[in-house]
């Protein structure tokens, strides 16, 4: 876990959901754990949060593939039965935590803007004019342990639309291949393909 955490990926990964997701939204949530928190967590912690978020009430199932719905039903019929009987017949359901579910209850906050790294707005007009401000327009950078001193990676995100908004997605999806998909693409041309490249 530690390695994986000081990975180059992953300390950009982190950076990037910090810059998204800043004053502990859920969405920047390290699904792993960070090490600093997993060090000083207590059992006891580890079986509230698990009573708390593990109940049934709290499940999704996805089903995919050919598979005959009323036996599913059938047989889930007993999971849920068993889950009852052993939790005394609630089904475990305990009051939530304040402040109710992550990712359902939670509100997004605003990005920082004059945060280093988030790079400002474009102009919505095109007689409008940005006042010009270095530190908005400086990338954020992010150091790594390697031993290969000329590798370096360049990682660009944005907050997305609506996940119900899929030929929105498909779009963008369609965009960013065009981008990046080959060494013929634009960005990589601009970072990769050149003289003096940026990353590998």
């Amino acid at each position: 876990m530690q390695g994986r955490e000081n990975s180059d990926g992953s300390l950009v990964d982190r950076a990037i959901l910090d810059l998204l997701y800043p004053k502990d939204c859920a969405y920047s949530s390290e699904t792993g754990g960070k090490m600093k928190n997993l060090r000083v967590l207590t059992n006891d912690q580890v079986m509230r949060y698990h009573k708390e978020n593990y109940t049934p009430d709290n499940v999704m199932f996805v089903l995919t593939g050919n598979v005959e719905e009323g036996k599913f039903l059938s047989a889930l019929d007993k999971v849920e039965l068993s889950v009852k009987q052993k939790s005394g017949g609630d089904g475990g359901i305990v009051p939530k935590v304040q402040g109710g579910r992550p990712w359902i209850h939670h509100v997004i906050p605003d990005m920082d803007l004059n945060a280093v790294g988030v790079m400002p707005p474009p102009p919505t007009s095109s007689s409008m004019e940005i006042e010009k401000d270095e530190k908005k327009e400086k990338p954020l950078e992010i150091f790594f342990p390697t031993e290969e001193e000329s590798r370096g990676t360049v990682s660009i995100a944005w907050r997305g639309p609506m996940s119900d908004q899929r030929s929105t997605w498909i779009n963008l999806s369609l965009l960013w291949t065009y981008l990046t998909d080959s060494a013929a693409s634009p960005l990589q041309k601009a970072f990769v393909e050149c003289d003096d490249p940026l990353c590998a």
